[in-house]
């Protein structure tokens, strides 16, 4: 197994958290047993690659709110492609910012071919799809937030 954390800080809210992450993935295609259909984004030499995933994003019934939610996702086609677990935590900053926290495991697929490939450059192309991932949610949430902000005030 290999391990990823990576965060950012959203300029939005706390309390908007929940809220916002039932917005966002609300606007992509999804099915309830699957997941969202979400296509995951990695930076690799200066190009760009893709590869469509299921994202299941599921609140924990024994934590408040969305502050903690699980996250797994694998390949839409199957593939050489590692599933993900992990979770999705917001923690207040100030006022008006949390930080957002993708925390996660993957095994790379393809026994000890694909650890070595892992080692060489898969875990940077997973840590690049995880900044996607946040850098993606971070962009909706202050967007959705500003959006709310402006209908209320006008």
């Amino acid at each position: 197994m290999t391990a990823i954390t990576e965060s950012v800080i959203v300029a939005v809210p706390f309390a908007q958290v929940p809220n916002l992450t039932r917005r966002y993935l609300a606007g992509f295609p999804s099915n309830e047993h699957e997941g969202v259909h979400f296509t995951l984004r990695a930076w690799v030499g200066g190009i760009v690659a893709e590869h469509e995933i299921l994202m299941k994003v599921d609140a924990e019934p024994d934590r408040p709110a969305l502050e903690v939610v699980d996250i797994h996702w694998q390949s839409q086609d199957g593939g050489p492609y590692p599933e993900f677990t992990g979770t999705l935590s917001a923690r207040p900053v100030d006022a008006g910012s949390c930080t957002l926290e993708l925390a996660g495991s993957y095994t790379p697929p393809g026994g000890a071919a694909g650890a070595a490939f892992d080692a060489l450059l898969g875990h940077n192309i997973a840590r690049e799809g995880a900044r996607d991932v946040l850098a993606r949610f971070k962009s909706a949430f202050e967007a959705l937030h500003a959006e709310a902000a402006a209908s209320s005030s006008g």
